[in-house]
């Protein structure tokens, strides 16, 4: 999916639930570098904290 993606930019950005470490622990496997927490509001549901990881396509390939 990544290496699709990557034909069209140059950064993926995913945000994943602070308390979903096994996310966690698969962003950091594939390379993402983790940008900080955010506090994300989704649509009808209170905000919760989100971890914010990058990965860029020079890192990718």
């Amino acid at each position: 999916m990544l290496d699709y993606i990557f034909q069209f930019v140059d950064t993926v950005y995913f945000h994943v639930g602070k308390d979903n470490i096994r996310s966690r622990i698969a962003m950091e496997k594939l390379g993402a570098e983790n940008k900080g927490e955010h506090e994300i509001a989704y649509f009808g549901e209170p905000s919760r904290m989100n971890i914010l990881y990058q990965i860029k396509k020079e890192n990718w390939l």
